[in-house]
């Protein structure tokens, strides 16, 4: 969809993608100020407001990760709390304080992240984490993956919903393009804070862009790719599915409690349940 044909995502829309996950209040949306979990941050709020009357906000905490790996990371956090303040939500700052690794940095930071974002909801005793990754973000992981020569697994990308220990990570904007959540904001004169490292192409996922642009061009838009990966999760549905099926008749248990897989059986199965 093209900025000029962008529409706002309406909150009919997304009760319907809220309710499809089963996610019951309270939440937690992770809010870095970047326009894609600002919108959903303020889909969130309103949907909560249709469902809970008066009570909407004790369900919802912003939560934003202070990486402290940008020199404006502190003044970008604050930024968010002052609006998250201005619209009625409880918000809190997440520090990594911990020192930071020379190397393989965005990979640390996004470990990192989650391991405080986990430990945020359980406090809290929130069971649903929502993210806002959209329809481009599932375009780039699928090519991403794909680079890496991924099977059926990896080309599925993103899930809608996965699950780590007791909390879900909820990502009920996968088919949104982004255009919308930028309509999304400024329909609801919200702003946002727009990230410098989302232009540097040393990034992968930044060059990811550059690249889908041109298979845009020769007809493959992200709604092609992100389609893909829809078809790539039912298949890898499938595979789980006969995996498990696969796993009970093939362990055996000994009397000592000890476990082991039949040979037989798992060679006898398609190689790439086998595999699993």
């Amino acid at each position: 969809m093209t900025p000029e044909t962008a529409q706002p995502v309406t909150t009919e829309y997304f009760q319907t993608a809220m309710a499809a996950l089963d996610v019951q209040p309270p939440v937690a949306v992770a809010v870095s100020g970047g326009a894609d979990s600002m919108a959903l941050l303020l889909l969130c709020r309103d949907w909560l407001r249709r469902s809970s009357d008066s009570g909407w906000a004790d369900g919802l905490l912003a939560l934003t990760v202070d990486h402290g790996l940008r020199r404006n990371s502190a003044a970008e956090a604050q930024r968010v709390a002052g609006w998250c303040a201005d619209l009625g939500i409880a918000h809190r700052i997440l520090q990594w304080a911990d020192d930071k690794p020379t190397s393989s940095i965005q990979a640390a930071a996004r470990q990192k992240r989650y391991a405080l974002l986990e430990a945020a909801c359980a406090e809290r005793g929130i069971g649903d984490l929502l993210l806002a990754h959209q329809r481009e973000d599932q375009a780039e992981t699928l090519l991403l993956n794909l680079m890496r020569g991924s099977g059926v697994h990896g080309l599925a990308a993103m899930q809608p919903l996965s699950k780590r220990g007791k909390l879900r990570f909820v990502r009920p904007l996968l088919d949104v393009p982004k255009s919308d959540l930028y309509a999304t904001l400024r329909a609801a004169g919200q702003d946002w804070i727009e990230d410098p490292s989302n232009h540097d192409s040393h990034y992968a996922r930044v060059r990811m862009r550059t690249l889908y642009r041109h298979l845009r061009d020769e007809g493959m838009p992200p709604e092609r790719l992100t389609a893909t990966a829809a078809h790539m999760q039912r298949a890898r549905a499938a595979i789980d599915h006969y995996t498990d099926e696969l796993l009970s008749k093939a362990a055996i248990v000994g009397d000592a409690g000890v476990a082991w897989l039949d040979p037989a059986r798992l060679s006898a199965a398609p190689e790439e349940v086998g595999l699993r």
